[in-house]
């Protein structure tokens, strides 16, 4: 995560680094999308069995050894001035330098950006990937049988603007897994520099659980036809949530958590691919 300045100013004897990953974290989201293995269709119309897949440390390691560095596609999220990143389970908020941040997975608002900054606590963290189930039972099914919170904001996608003032979830993503078998966009590719949003509106608890449930049988939500997902370049959120309290004004930029401002706004697009700052190794397998 760079600046403007930072990412432009690179001179002629800048050597791009590799990044190799080993899946040692919690959910492992660009390890296991760059590691993902489509299921084979005569396999399952044959019902053969298939071969177990080698453990995720040894995939990772085979990676590092005999895969192949490639340019990792990048994307640019603007925020207006005065958002912040919060740290310290949310309790502290830290200036974000040029109003600006660069991620290779996921940049979202609404359910999704909400789960990750509740579940992201000394406590939650204690459950592993558990934890987003824990938290997500609260926000789908709140006290007293009210429903799951409509987030209010006004959405465009590449410039054309999305008819609802609230919505449910907004997620844009560069890659097709969120966890191993949470496939999000089952559209992605590897390395495709694609940014696919998938959208929905305000729902009951359990319409969201029917479709968190399809993510997780293949990617068989983006068949739903309440659920949006397609191809774009660039998308704008204008928040319309008032108050000083920013709870629901809060971002999720490959898990780092960033709160708006009133009235704020945050604007993602591609970073050119020309202008790529490091290398991710790919294949081995």
């Amino acid at each position: 995560m760079t600046s403007d300045a930072h990412v432009n100013q690179y001179n002629s004897s800048y050597r791009k680094p590799n990044l190799a990953l080993l899946p040692l974290g919690t959910a492992n989201a660009l390890f296991h999308s760059l590691h993902r293995t489509p299921p084979s269709l005569d396999a399952v119309k044959s019902a053969q069995i298939k071969p177990a897949e080698p453990s995720l440390y040894i995939q990772g390691l085979r990676t590092l050894f005999h895969g192949t560095p490639q340019s990792l596609p990048i994307f640019q999220a603007r925020f207006s001035p005065g958002a912040r990143i919060l740290i310290d389970e949310g309790k502290t908020t830290v200036p974000l330098k040029d109003n600006t941040l660069y991620g290779a997975v996921v940049a979202s608002y609404g359910l999704h950006s909400t789960l990750v900054a509740d579940s992201d606590t000394t406590e939650y963290r204690k459950h592993g990937a558990a934890r987003f189930g824990i938290v997500a039972k609260d926000l789908l099914f709140p006290e007293g049988g009210q429903m799951p919170h409509a987030y209010k904001a006004s959405v465009t996608l590449d410039g054309k603007a999305v008819e609802r003032q609230e919505h449910g979830y907004i997620l844009a993503a560069l890659v097709s897994n969120l966890e191993k078998t949470f496939t999000i966009s089952p559209d992605s590719i590897p390395l495709d520099g694609k940014l696919r949003v998938l959208d929905f509106g305000p729902m009951s608890g359990g319409e969201i659980m029917g479709i968190m449930k399809g993510a997780y049988d293949a990617g068989k939500h983006i068949a739903m036809p309440e659920v949006g997902y397609r191809v774009v370049d660039d998308i704008k959120i204008l928040f319309k949530e008032t108050g000083d309290d920013f709870k629901w004004r809060r971002c999720c930029i490959d898990g780092l958590i960033v709160a708006v401002e009133e009235g704020g706004w945050m604007e993602v697009r591609m970073f050119p691919s020309s202008q790529g700052v490091l290398d991710v190794v790919l294949g081995g397998d």
